[in-house]
C-alpha cells in the first residue's frame, strides 16, 4: 500500500492530498496549515517519498493504489485535492472509481493533444537523472512558489523521488488523453490553473467542464503551474468552498 499520512481533524472532513512529481506529499504542508477542520491523507506517489520503493507503473495503476488508501482510511469516501502529476493520477481515479469521492479540486492538467511528445520525453528522459539534484530541486521548488525558509525541506523531499518514476510519471502525462470514462464521473470536480500557465492546460479547462457532467472550471489571477505553494490560503479557500458548496 501508498505510504500515507493522516492528520488534522479526526472527525473532519476526509480530504485525499496528491502531489506533483519530482516531489511527495510534503508539498501540501504550508497549505495544511490553513485547513486545520479537515481530515487530510496526504499520499506519496509510487517511487515518491516514503513510497519510493514502489514502482512507477502507470497513472491507472497508481490511482487504483490511491483508492486502495482511501478504502482504508475513509471507506465511506472522501474529497479530492490534487497538482499537476497528482491531477492526472486523481482524474484517473474519479473516472475508474466514481463512488469513492464526492468531490475533487485539480489543478494543472491537460485534456490531451500536446504538440511534439517525442521532444517531452526525450527532455524528460535527459532531466530524470538531475531532478531530484539539489540545483535542479531548487530551481523547481522557485516554480512551486517555495520560501526560502522551507527551500531544504522541498530539496530533501525532492531527492526521495525515484529518477525511473520521475521519467515514467511524466512520460504518462506526456501521453495523457481525456478517457471516455470521463463521462461516468459523478464527483462535483472543479479544474483549476493558473494565469500564466501553459496554453494547453488553459484551454483544457473549458474541454474538462464539458466533459464531466458536474465540472466546473476557474483561472487563478497571476498563478503559474505551481500556484498553490505560492499561494496557500487561496487554494484552502477554494477546496474549502468547494466541499462546503456540497452540504
Amino acid at each position: 500500500m501508498l505510504k500515507h499520512v493522516v492528520s488534522g481533524s479526526s472527525d473532519g472532513v476526509a480530504v485525499c492530498f496528491l502531489h506533483a512529481a519530482g516531489i511527495d506529499s510534503w508539498m501540501w504542508t504550508n497549505i495544511l496549515q490553513y485547513l486545520p477542520e479537515v481530515k487530510a491523507i496526504s499520499i506519496d506517489l509510487p517511487g515518491h517519498g516514503a513510497s519510493r520503493d514502489i514502482p512507477w507503473t502507470s497513472l491507472q495503476d497508481s490511482a487504483d493504489r490511491v483508492c486502495e488508501v482511501v478504502e482504508q482510511t475513509c471507506p465511506s469516501g472522501a474529497h479530492l485535492a490534487a497538482l499537476s502529476l497528482g491531477s492526472y493520477v486523481g482524474f484517473h481515479a474519479l473516472a475508474s472509481q466514481p463512488r469513492k469521492f464526492e468531490s475533487a479540486v485539480l489543478s494543472g492538467i491537460h485534456a490531451g493533444g500536446m504538440p511534439r511528445k517525442w521532444l517531452m520525453r526525450l527532455l524528460s528522459f535527459g532531466m530524470a537523472p538531475f531532478a531530484m539534484k539539489p540545483t535542479f530541486a531548487r530551481k523547481t521548488a522557485a516554480t512551486f512558489g517555495v520560501q526560502e525558509t522551507d527551500m531544504e525541506d522541498f530539496v530533501r523531499s525532492a531527492a526521495k523521488t525515484r529518477p525511473s518514476a520521475f521519467r515514467k510519471s511524466t512520460n504518462d502525462v506526456v501521453a495523457f488523453e481525456m478517457p471516455m470514462m470521463a463521462q461516468d464521473i459523478e464527483a462535483r470536480t472543479l479544474f483549476l490553473a493558473g494565469s500564466n500557465e501553459h496554453e494547453l492546460i488553459l484551454e483544457s479547462l473549458t474541454t474538462f467542464a464539458n466533459a464531466v457532467p458536474n465540472g466546473s472550471k476557474r483561472v487563478i489571477d497571476g498563478g503559474g503551474h505551481g500556484w498553490p505553494g505560492s499561494m496557500p490560503d487561496v487554494f484552502a479557500q477554494i477546496l474549502r468552498g468547494h466541499i462546503a458548496d456540497l452540504r
